[in-house]
């Protein structure tokens, strides 16, 4: 009997823990800083396609 209660209570607290884990990464601050986090990623890969795009303009003048 006392074996079944503590595993009934691990799974509680497990369970308990994985909601916890769940409800954070649902909560509104995580999504401020996911969604800051890609506004980010996405200026930066603007920024690299641009010097991409003059670096490959510039070999071309080269080669012309």
């Amino acid at each position: 009997m006392k074996n079944n209660t503590m595993t009934s209570a691990v799974a509680g607290i497990t369970l308990a823990a994985m909601a916890g884990g769940a409800a954070y990464m649902m909560s509104q601050n995580r999504s401020r800083r996911m969604r800051a986090q890609t506004r980010k990623m996405r200026k930066t890969a603007g920024k690299a396609f641009k010097n991409a795009e003059q670096i490959l303009g510039s070999v071309t003048d080269m080669l012309q």
